[in-house]
């Protein structure tokens, strides 16, 4: 069996290559790891919440509004970059403020109108907070782009606290 080389977040974050410099943020690294913990987590929930509406569809309506789901985390050395390019710090403040697309989760539909009905349903969730939406359907881009883009908050449970 053929064992894949995986570095540790540990590591990605020590080495982290920008422009050619070395950045470090070993003393932010307890931190760091802390607040991709979370992202993954609230990302997790997200996505179990557009699971279960899908389910529920399917179960009263005989139809699945969602094709699939994908979820990604942003790299360590994407969230630098970015940081970079907006020419703000390199701090843990500064990526919760600077930085909305941590986590991302894209659903795909086969129709236009479920697209519409699942945002919907799910920012009528009691824990779910609208930050933005971008609607590219309604209004596409010149290269023809579509997609609807929503900015969103959920609460992260902890052992000790909510986040």
């Amino acid at each position: 069996m053929l064992k894949k080389k995986n570095k540790s977040d540990t590591q990605i974050i020590n080495n982290l290559m920008v422009s050619g410099y070395r950045v470090d943020i070993s003393d932010q690294m307890h931190d760091f790891l802390e607040l991709r913990q979370l992202y993954n987590a609230a990302m997790r929930e997200v996505r179990t919440k557009l699971e279960i509406l899908d389910e529920e569809f399917h179960v009263r309506f005989n139809h699945n509004p969602i094709h699939h789901i994908e979820c990604r985390l942003k790299s360590p050395q994407s969230i630098v970059e970015k940081l970079n390019r907006k020419g703000v710090e390199l701090s843990i403040e500064s990526i919760k403020k600077n930085i909305t697309d941590i986590a991302g989760i894209r659903v795909i539909c086969n129709y236009i109108d479920d697209i519409y009905t699942i945002a919907d349903l799910l920012l009528k969730q009691d824990d779910i907070t609208l930050i933005r939406e971008r609607d590219y359907i309604a209004n596409p881009k010149d290269n023809g782009y579509r997609s609807l883009h929503l900015v969103i908050m959920v609460p992260v449970y902890l052992s000790d606290r909510k986040e």
